[in-house]
């Protein structure tokens, strides 16, 4: 029987807290004999220090994230027994041994120093700790919640970036939710811990003076008696539910005060930090030990001290030189190149600016890469389909990229990466008779099939498309530069090329600077360039910012105007063979989407329910399956007013897939309806 009842808790815990949860309320109705207090006030001693070491050796606040619920718990369990040991106190002026032994201990021979001693545990409490973890928690949900669109911004950008994978943007926004509704809980969690201080105030209060009152008027004791005996009750029973909730108080402020982004538990970090500098441990050292020779104090106690600390900054001096000192076998660090000389760069040689583009290959491909032809064709390719002139590029070889690996690197951060086999040619739309073919395939970790060069003209013939690997570097590498292109064109290099137009537009520049700023311009510029819009004929650029710029103050109805005006280029950009192959976008989901359009004074963006959402994306990753045709062969094709909103909802899980309105459908390009969504 006493198996089966262990095992009923051991599969289902929560029973504990069920069980914790009914007998607080059996407490408050029913009154308690004194051996059930004693084991009650053993337990929640017991919790408060569970409660106390838990949340010290927490290496992230989410490792406890029950902890509001907990303290709601306790709190209420402490009030529950407050309530219990109060009923005996004034009943029959005994309320358990571990009461009576707390008063004893603290009073002693004096009522004045336990009044005094239990006061400070009182005002220490509620005046420092629960003050203020209070406020830092008030301010921590504060921050953490004004943070939250940051953040998700954040995600959202390393997933367009590559650097993470859907499963991890869901993982962290996960992260993110849990976080930010455990700092709201702990707002309102720490008045828990606030009002129990105060209660436990006035059930002292009420305890002492109801009790002397009670033990004069009807247990025939004289006020002496009394006196003692309820004082010291009393102060037991203040000091048995007070000790506990200072643990729980100071595990309280343990995990407020916790800053996230360590992966150590907060000791760690704070000898680590504190005893980290020697030479803060010398200074120390040398200031005990001027202290302990001053007039009366105690010269071997600071001496204690100071040799202590002593101690410690040889251990640490001696612990950095030998780590400076490299192991037999090893060789010293090089410098980033890789060179030769291992002495430090000069800081006045180094860059002002971080390098704008890296290309990191292996060792041995980057010795056998032309690297500055390959960046003139990339330059050159690049400003004849977008007009824009991007800056040179850095070719570097990395130890940690294998031999047909390739990262890209935006302004020295990780942008993308890939595997390129460059003695090979990529196949674009492998068909399903390839795996009878004979031939000597490569298939790579994102699906990609790579063929040997001589093997092209087989592929072609058969119907297949193939891209060489030279080719396939730079249409990924122009995505992610278009993708980021706010990091190198932006305000300067907007002023930069309009000077240049200056001579041969006067009157155009001068009309488009009276109703637009450089920055509007430039910032119009990048979200064309940003959708893989061509600029190179910026005079139609300027024309439709001279004409719709007075009119339209918002900067993204403006660009929709602009896209307007470069129809026939657009359409030339995506139309294959003079054919538009496009799913369309029908009426009903149109008119979800305007309905989830919000207007307010920061701007209109698109509020779609996360159902609402996910049906529309599903519906495109639906069609997208069902046809042989890659993303960048088709276009999404919707009415001017909800294209960029729909772009918005589909550029994260389909990078490649353009969205058009119908105002950019030039005359003369037909559309082939692949499906209507």
């Amino acid at each position: 029987m006493l198996k089966k009842f262990s095992n009923g808790f051991t599969s289902r815990p929560e029973l504990l807290i069920v069980a914790l949860m009914i007998t607080i309320i059996a407490m408050l109705i029913i009154p308690m004999p004194t051996w059930v207090i004693d084991f009650l006030i053993g337990l929640n001693i017991v919790i408060a220090i569970l409660v106390f070491m838990g949340s010290f050796y927490i290496e992230r606040i989410l490792d406890f994230s029950t902890f509001p619920s907990i303290l709601l718990i306790t709190t209420l369990f402490r009030l529950a027994l407050s309530i219990s040991t109060s009923r005996l106190i004034l009943l029959n002026a005994d309320a358990g041994h571990i009461i009576a032994t707390f008063g004893r201990f603290v009073i002693g021979d004096s009522l004045v120093v336990g009044f005094v001693v239990f006061s400070i545990v009182t005002i220490v409490q509620f005046i420092v700790i629960t003050k203020g973890s209070e406020r830092v928690a008030e301010v921590a949900a504060r921050f953490s919640l004004d943070g939250m669109p940051g953040k998700q911004m954040s995600i959202d950008s390393d997933l367009k970036a590559g650097i993470i994978d859907a499963e991890q943007a869901r993982e962290r926004r996960s992260v993110l939710e849990r976080e930010s509704q455990l700092y709201g809980s702990f707002d309102g969690a720490m008045k828990f811990i606030k009002g129990d201080a105060i209660a436990g105030i006035i059930i002292a209060l009420v305890n002492l003076v109801g009790g002397i009152s009670v033990g004069v008027l009807q247990q025939g004791m004289d006020m002496s008696q009394a006196l003692n005996t309820y004082t010291m009750l009393t102060i037991g029973d203040g000091l048995v539910a007070q000790v506990p909730s200072l643990l729980i108080s100071i595990g309280a402020g343990f995990i407020v005060t916790r800053v996230n982004g360590s992966d150590t538990n907060m000791g760690r970090n704070i000898m680590s930090q504190l005893l980290g500098k020697p030479f803060v441990l010398l200074v120390a050292a040398l200031l005990a030990l001027s202290i302990g020779m001053l007039p009366g104090f105690p010269l071997p106690v600071f001496a204690l001290i100071a040799s202590s600390l002593g101690g410690l900054y040889g251990l640490r001096m001696w612990r950095e030189k030998r780590a400076k000192v490299p192991a037999a076998g090893e060789t010293a660090l090089t410098s980033f190149d890789e060179s030769e000389s291992p002495e430090l760069p000069d800081m006045e040689a180094l860059p002002a600016e971080a390098v704008p583009f890296i290309l990191l290959l292996s060792q041995a491909r980057a010795a056998s890469l032309d690297a500055a032809a390959l960046m003139q064709r990339f330059r050159s390719r690049f400003f004849l389909d977008y007009g824009v002139t991007i800056p040179d590029f850095v070719v570097r070889h990395s130890p940690g990229v294998d031999e047909h690996g390739v990262v890209l690197m935006i302004n020295e951060i990780r942008a993308a990466q890939m595997e390129i086999h460059f003695e090979r040619v990529r196949i674009v739309n492998p068909a399903d008779t390839l795996a009878g073919l004979q031939l000597s395939l490569e298939r790579t970790a994102d699906g990609s099939v790579w063929a040997l060069i001589q093997d092209q003209t087989t592929l072609q013939k058969m119907g297949m498309q193939t891209r060489s690997a030279e080719e396939e570097l730079y249409r990924v590498m122009a995505g992610v530069m278009t993708r980021h292109i706010t990091e190198f064109f932006g305000v300067q290099e907007t002023k930069n090329t309009l000077d240049k137009l200056e001579a041969k537009y006067p009157d155009l520049l001068k009309e488009t600077y009276r109703h637009a700023t450089v920055q509007r311009i430039s910032e119009v510029i990048q979200r064309l360039l940003g959708e893989r819009i061509s600029i190179r004929n910026m005079k139609l650029v300027l024309e439709a910012l001279a004409q719709w710029a007075p009119r339209e103050k918002d900067v993204l109805s403006l660009v929709e105007h602009v896209r307007g005006n470069l129809a026939r280029y657009i359409s030339h950009k995506f139309a294959i063979g003079g054919e538009l192959r496009a799913l369309v976008v029908s009426a009903e989901t149109e008119e979800a989407v305007r309905q989830g359009i919000r207007e307010t004074s920061a701007g209109v963006f698109l509020n779609l329910a996360p159902a609402e959402a996910a049906t529309v994306t599903d519906a495109f990753a639906a069609a997208l399956q069902t046809t042989t045709l890659a993303q960048r062969d088709m276009v999404v094709l919707t009415s001017v007013d909800v294209r960029r909103f729909i772009k918005k909802l589909l550029e994260n899980q389909f990078e490649e897939l353009e969205v058009i309105s119908f105002a950019e459908v030039s005359d003369g390009v037909a559309i082939n309806v692949i499906k209507t969504i």
